[in-house]
């Protein structure tokens, strides 16, 4: 009798530890979902260090990683080879015998330009590209590894099983070893379009920022790389198929706990009322830091504007001084410039106008500059020219990242049930600039090619 209850207890216990578990997970998945939603997707050169995204295409640093299949040019590859196993119940399942792969520091690189990502081989890639490898050997296979995981000893004493029907030497294919076998090759190639989310961090030297897995300090943190885009990403990392699952299979198993443990019946709707309730405050606190943090990454990209405008305002005097005369009939461009030197630290619709003022004023400074051969041949002229444009394409960006945020902040206020959070949260809706013009590109050379260094005065 006791081993019967000692059984039971084993069994609800069980049942109980599960459904939390997969609650919990539930929990992960829908909390990585909202991470996808709600952080804005940087261009690949302005990405600040923080928790970013970047979309664009694969481009190789250096000599390039091949795929053992076909050659082909790769920053990520990886190996495993699996055989099949029967437990003493008859259900079958892959052992992976060897496992290698080999990473390679690369290029995110869209429109804008480029950022450095660190990967290493313990990374996974969802939706890599897969093939089948069994034509080849592990000798053929092994030389593409920079890192072995797991590595297969023929003929020992372990792999007796597999050489039953045949040797499993290093040099034969994979497909003629004895027993049932299978080989996948993953690769990560140039050119591929990708989508990664994780913390940028400044590089050794400082001068720019890049992504890897762990933070300055070496600390692990969060870095999720997959083929394809934002969508593709948050349907590998986030499934909402999966979310559904884990939650109703928490339900269930909860109710089943419940029926077996009381025998009146109350707990069969008792567990599963208290999992929903505690599930419903997880998720209240949740959405609650959702629409804060909405609204302080709008204000955040304000910041970014708000920078950007001050240094490009402390630009103008200096051209004007340099240029003089040239420009006095252009004075109220330059003064437009100048006026978005402070917009604010929080966005407001007078800063909004200030931006867009100053904005087009410096487009046209920019535009005046250039139609002026003996002022383009001015070593400090094209020094300061090269400022400028450079930060305008910053207040450009900005612009782009703080539009992004607001509509992604306008979402979250409007839509049922975050809303109701968001009135007592009091978060109001951010202005929005409108009349976005094309972002100016900084020139090939700093200061351009063919002029000599700034000079003093």
């Amino acid at each position: 009798m006791r081993c019967v209850v000692a059984t039971v207890a084993g069994v609800l216990f069980f049942l109980f530890g599960f459904s939390a578990v997969t609650a919990v997970v539930a929990v992960v998945l829908v909390r990585k979902r909202w991470r996808f939603t709600d952080t804005p997707t940087s261009d690949a050169a302005h990405v600040f260090p923080g928790l970013s995204e970047v979309h664009g295409v694969v481009e190789a640093i250096s000599t390039p990683v091949t795929a053992a299949s076909d050659g082909a040019e790769c920053v990520w590859w990886q190996y495993k080879v699996q055989r099949q196993e029967k437990d003493h119940k008859g259900n079958s399942r892959w052992v992976t015998e060897e496992a290698g792969g080999t990473a390679a520091p690369f290029l995110i690189r869209d429109h804008s330009g480029a950022i450095r990502v660190i990967i290493d081989e313990k990374v996974s890639v969802p939706n890599a590209d897969d093939r089948d490898v069994e034509h080849l050997s592990l000798a053929q296979l092994r030389p593409h590894a920079r890192v072995m995981s797991e590595t297969y000893e023929p003929g020992s004493l372990g792999n007796l099983f597999g050489n039953l029907f045949g040797r499993n030497e290093v040099d034969e294919p994979i497909s003629e070893f004895g027993g049932q076998w299978r080989a996948i090759e993953s690769r990560l190639c140039v050119g591929q379009q990708v989508f990664a989310t994780a913390h940028a961090r400044l590089t050794p030297a400082g001068d720019s920022v890049e992504l890897a897995n762990n933070d300055a300090a070496g600390k692990s943190c969060t870095f999720e790389l997959s083929v394809g885009d934002e969508d593709a990403a948050k349907s590998a990392h986030s499934s909402g198929f999966l979310i559904v699952l884990m939650a109703g299979v928490s339900l269930l198993l909860m109710g089943i706990a419940g029926n077996n443990t009381d025998e009146g019946g109350k707990l069969v709707w008792l567990l599963p009322l208290l999992l929903v309730g505690a599930a419903g405050l997880v998720w209240v606190i949740g959405a609650w830091n959702r629409v804060l943090r909405s609204r302080e990454r709008g204000h955040f990209a304000w910041s970014l504007i708000d920078v950007a405008c001050e240094q490009r305002s402390l630009t103008v005097p200096q051209l004007e001084s340099v240029v003089g005369a040239a420009l006095a009939h252009e004075r109220s461009l330059l003064e437009a410039v100048a006026g978005a030197r402070n917009v604010g630290r929080t966005p407001s619709t007078s800063g909004v106008q200030a931006v867009h003022t100053a904005d087009a004023a410096a487009v046209q400074v920019i535009a005046r500059v250039e139609a002026m051969p003996s002022l383009n041949t001015q070593p400090n002229v094209a020094h300061l020219m090269t400022q400028l444009i450079v930060l305008n394409d910053r207040v450009a960006f900005g612009r782009r990242f703080y539009n992004d945020s607001c509509e992604r902040l306008a979402n979250r206020v409007s839509q049922f049930p975050d809303s109701l959070l968001a009135r007592l949260a009091r978060v109001q809706p951010l202005p929005l600039i409108t009349d976005l013009d094309a972002p100016q590109n900084p020139p090939a050379a700093f200061p351009p090619a063919g002029f000599p260094p700034p000079t003093a005065g």
